[in-house]
């Protein structure tokens, strides 16, 4: 997180809508973040990642999560992306589920990044209390 710290002490940046979005072992590496540094993203969009559900009472309350993961996915397993999804809904967080059908691990990155209702979501995120 020093990079983040750097570019956002450096530049103007609003510090209320940062956010982690990755793909894969990216998206691992996003709900990882989100659970490490939990006042820090609005909002985590993992694309077909997983990671470890037990630790995700430690996000932020208050952060939005948009998962995405393609139906036909033959390298993370669309359980892995299932199961995340569950328990923050177990745990009353503010998250949806995309499963796109017909897509597999290789498609599933560029038809969530050209899809223009995920920027328009994003755009909209913001983290109460985070300093500007």
């Amino acid at each position: 997180m020093r990079c983040a710290h750097e570019v956002a002490s450096t530049y103007r940046v609003d510090r209320s809508r940062i956010y982690v979005i990755g793909f894969s072992r990216g998206g691992f590496g996003a709900w990882a973040l989100a659970e490490q540094f939990p006042d820090k993203f609005a909002a985590i969009v993992p694309i077909a990642g997983g990671g470890n559900r037990h630790y995700l009472n430690r996000t932020n309350e208050k952060a939005a999560f948009w998962v995405f993961h393609g139906s036909n996915d033959g390298v993370i397993p669309l359980s892995d992306s299932v199961v995340l999804y569950e328990r923050l809904k177990a745990l009353d967080r503010n998250a949806r589920l995309t499963v796109l059908e017909g897509v597999d691990h290789s498609g599933v990155e560029w038809a969530t990044l050209n899809d223009a209702e995920l920027w328009d979501w994003l755009l909209k995120q913001r983290l109460e209390g985070a300093p500007q």
